[in-house]
Protein backbone atom coordinates (compact mmCIF):
# COMPACT_ATOMS: atom_id res chain seq x y z
CA UNK A 1 0.00 0.00 0.00
CA UNK A 2 1.20 3.51 -0.77
CA UNK A 3 1.09 6.47 1.60
CA UNK A 4 1.42 10.13 0.77
CA UNK A 5 3.47 12.49 2.91
CA UNK A 6 3.07 16.24 2.76
CA UNK A 7 6.41 17.80 1.86
CA UNK A 8 5.55 21.48 1.35
CA UNK A 9 2.63 23.81 1.98
CA UNK A 10 0.84 26.21 -0.29
CA UNK A 11 0.57 29.98 -0.24
CA UNK A 12 -2.47 29.82 2.05
CA UNK A 13 -0.56 27.98 4.80
CA UNK A 14 0.43 30.03 7.82
CA UNK A 15 3.65 28.02 8.40
CA UNK A 16 5.51 30.26 5.97
CA UNK A 17 6.45 27.44 3.59
CA UNK A 18 5.58 28.26 0.01
CA UNK A 19 5.59 26.52 -3.33
CA UNK A 20 6.25 28.29 -6.60
CA UNK A 21 3.23 26.71 -8.28
CA UNK A 22 4.20 28.25 -11.62
CA UNK A 23 7.15 25.82 -11.69
CA UNK A 24 5.29 22.65 -10.65
CA UNK A 25 5.11 20.09 -13.45
CA UNK A 26 1.74 18.97 -14.80
CA UNK A 27 0.60 15.66 -13.23
CA UNK A 28 2.65 16.15 -10.05
CA UNK A 29 0.95 14.45 -7.09
CA UNK A 30 -0.75 16.97 -4.79
CA UNK A 31 -3.20 17.05 -1.90
CA UNK A 32 -6.11 19.49 -2.09
CA UNK A 33 -9.05 20.74 -0.06
CA UNK A 34 -11.40 23.69 -0.12
CA UNK A 35 -11.24 24.52 3.61
CA UNK A 36 -9.20 23.60 6.66
CA UNK A 37 -11.92 21.36 8.10
CA UNK A 38 -12.01 19.01 5.08
CA UNK A 39 -9.80 15.96 4.68
CA UNK A 40 -7.10 16.16 2.02
CA UNK A 41 -7.98 14.66 -1.37
CA UNK A 42 -5.35 13.11 -3.63
CA UNK A 43 -5.15 14.76 -7.05
CA UNK A 44 -2.75 15.54 -9.88
CA UNK A 45 -1.62 19.09 -10.59
CA UNK A 46 -3.02 20.69 -13.77
CA UNK A 47 -2.13 24.41 -13.58
CA UNK A 48 -1.78 27.50 -11.43
CA UNK A 49 -3.87 30.51 -12.40
CA UNK A 50 -5.19 33.60 -10.58
CA UNK A 51 -3.56 32.52 -7.28
CA UNK A 52 -5.41 29.18 -7.37
CA UNK A 53 -4.13 25.66 -7.85
CA UNK A 54 -6.06 23.54 -10.35
CA UNK A 55 -6.12 19.76 -10.38
CA UNK A 56 -7.49 17.32 -12.93
CA UNK A 57 -11.04 16.39 -11.99
CA UNK A 58 -11.94 13.03 -10.45
CA UNK A 59 -8.31 12.17 -9.73
CA UNK A 60 -7.44 12.01 -13.42
CA UNK A 61 -4.23 13.09 -15.12
CA UNK A 62 -3.50 15.07 -18.27
CA UNK A 63 -3.60 11.76 -20.12
CA UNK A 64 -6.85 10.42 -18.68
CA UNK A 65 -9.02 13.44 -17.76
CA UNK A 66 -12.19 13.63 -19.80
CA UNK A 67 -12.46 16.84 -21.79
CA UNK A 68 -9.36 18.08 -19.92
CA UNK A 69 -11.64 19.15 -17.03
CA UNK A 70 -9.91 20.79 -14.06
CA UNK A 71 -11.10 22.12 -10.69
CA UNK A 72 -9.64 24.98 -8.65
CA UNK A 73 -8.77 24.49 -4.98
CA UNK A 74 -8.16 26.97 -2.18
CA UNK A 75 -5.61 24.77 -0.36
CA UNK A 76 -3.01 22.58 -2.02
CA UNK A 77 0.18 20.86 -0.94
CA UNK A 78 2.76 18.84 -2.77
CA UNK A 79 2.76 15.14 -1.86
CA UNK A 80 5.54 12.59 -2.02
CA UNK A 81 4.82 8.93 -2.56
CA UNK A 82 6.38 6.42 -0.19
CA UNK A 83 6.38 2.64 -0.42
CA UNK A 84 5.40 0.66 2.70
CA UNK A 85 7.29 -2.51 3.45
Amino acid sequence: MKEYTIIKSDIADLKGDTVDWSKVKVDTKILVRENEQEDWEKRYFAKYENERVFAWSCGGTSWSARDKAVLGWKYAELAEEEEND
